[in-house]
C-alpha cells in the first residue's frame, strides 16, 4: 500500500491510495479510514494496481507507479472519467 500525493493543474494537492491487490473491499476500506482518520488525510482516490513496478533492487518504484498513475488517469479523463484500477 502507498500513499501519494498529486498535484492538479490548478496547483490543489491530494491524496491517492495505490493498492497492490484486485480484491480490495473498496466501501468498508473507505468507511474504516473515515472513522480513524481526519477528512484532510483521506484520499481523494483509491486504485488498485494488480502489480506494483519493481527497481533493480527489488524494491517498489514509486515514480514508475506514479507515472502509471498519471498516465492511465490522463487516458481516462480524456475518454469518460477516473479510472480506479491500473494494470502495471
Amino acid at each position: 500500500m502507498i500513499a501519494a500525493v498529486n498535484t492538479s493543474e490548478a496547483g490543489s494537492h491530494f491524496i491517492v491510495l495505490l493498492i497492490e491487490s484486485d480484491k480490495v473491499m473498496r466501501k468498508s476500506l473507505e468507511e474504516h479510514l473515515k472513522k480513524h482518520l481526519p477528512d484532510y488525510m483521506i484520499p481523494k482516490e483509491i486504485v488498485t494496481v494488480s502489480r506494483f513496478p519493481l527497481n533493480s533492487n527489488g524494491k517498489i518504484d514509486r515514480k514508475a507507479l506514479i507515472n502509471k498513475y498519471l498516465q492511465n488517469l490522463q487516458v481516462s479523463l480524456n475518454e469518460s472519467g477516473p479510472n480506479p484500477h491500473i494494470t502495471a
